[in-house]
């Protein structure tokens, strides 16, 4: 494994190195992120060196090179995002086999096979009613370059159930943003819309909490939580199928995207870790809408000569 390394000379003359391997040296990555500021050749969002390195250590975290991280991870409400086009090929560098294919393109569906060594190869389908589902096919974006986008989207949301491995759980720019404008041809965010200032923001009454659990949650921040899930149902609304569950915390979670839905059928009375966006409806209650599922990991068996320096047996 090769080490990147990059030398920057401090105000006091210093020359300090800042490695993506071994121990992180601050002040080397703190000068190295003003510099990079300084050249205009970082995307416009980042503005600080503050957000550069937490970029930086982000990729550094994720085996990403350090320009490359700058490139294409961007953080979004202070979680870090990647273009589908950088989660494929971490599904390529660290799962050796691993295969992908685009079955069907078009302006209304796409329909996506990956394959991975030790797994049936698996088809996901990503639609625009699944994009309006989740609040994006009225996006610019989305009326511009449909297919496009249902390809990208399909990608992202395919990898999120085959590969969550390689991609380390990290989401796309559209599902945390989405009126984030995302470049047509590789799904990397060319601007975030800012926010407007107070005093030009219209004042919006705080959203009431449903439960005393639910008032350290914010609105439209996504959340992990470790469940059991209840007898998982439908219900079809205005044409669309929501699929939902009763967890043992005694919250309601649910989704309109089938395959989530049908992946929570099959954990159904068991763990599961979901993670989901606060959302609040038109009648005024606040909605756990489910956007990644998981089953909870099962812990490796002890290894019965761990800690015996000889290797000897009892």
């Amino acid at each position: 494994m090769t080490t990147e390394s990059i030398a920057v000379r401090d105000c006091a003359g210093t020359v300090q190195h800042a490695s993506a391997g071994g121990e992180i040296n601050f002040p080397a990555m703190m000068a190295q992120a003003e510099v990079l500021i300084k050249s205009g050749f970082l995307p416009i969002a980042i503005k600080t060196p503050a957000q550069a390195v937490a970029i930086m250590l982000t990729g550094r975290e994720l085996g990403i090179p350090t320009m490359q991280a700058l490139r294409q991870i961007n953080v979004i409400q202070g979680k870090p995002t990647m273009a589908a086009e950088l989660m494929l090929a971490l599904a390529y560098q660290r799962i050796p086999g691993f295969r992908y294919a685009v079955a069907k393109s078009t302006k209304d569906e796409c329909v996506c096979q990956f394959e991975r060594p030790g797994h049936k190869p698996y088809q996901h389908t990503f639609t625009m009613k699944d994009a309006d589902a989740l609040g994006l096919a009225g996006k610019q974006n989305w009326h511009t370059q449909p297919a496009t986008m249902l390809r990208w989207r399909c990608i992202s949301s395919g990898l999120r159930l085959v590969a969550p491995d390689a991609i380390a759980g990290v989401y796309t720019p559209e599902e945390l943003m989405p009126d984030a404008k995302v470049n047509f041809d590789t799904g990397v965010v060319d601007r975030i819309p800012e926010p407007l200032p107070a005093s030009v923001a219209t004042p919006v009454a705080p959203i009431p909490p449903s439960k005393p659990s639910t008032a350290a949650a914010v609105v439209n921040e996504s959340v992990t939580a470790e469940v059991v899930l209840g007898d998982v149902k439908e219900s079809v609304k205005a044409g669309k199928k929501r699929i939902y569950t009763k967890a043992d915390d005694g919250e309601f979670y649910s989704t309109f995207d089938t395959k989530l839905g049908q992946f929570m059928k099959d954990l159904q009375g068991g763990e599961a870790l979901l993670t989901y966006v606060i959302n609040e409806g038109k009648d005024g209650k606040l909605y756990r809408t489910v956007i990644v599922v998981r089953p909870v990991p099962t812990p490796a068996e002890p290894d019965p000569d761990e800690g015996r320096k000889d290797g000897s047996l009892v």
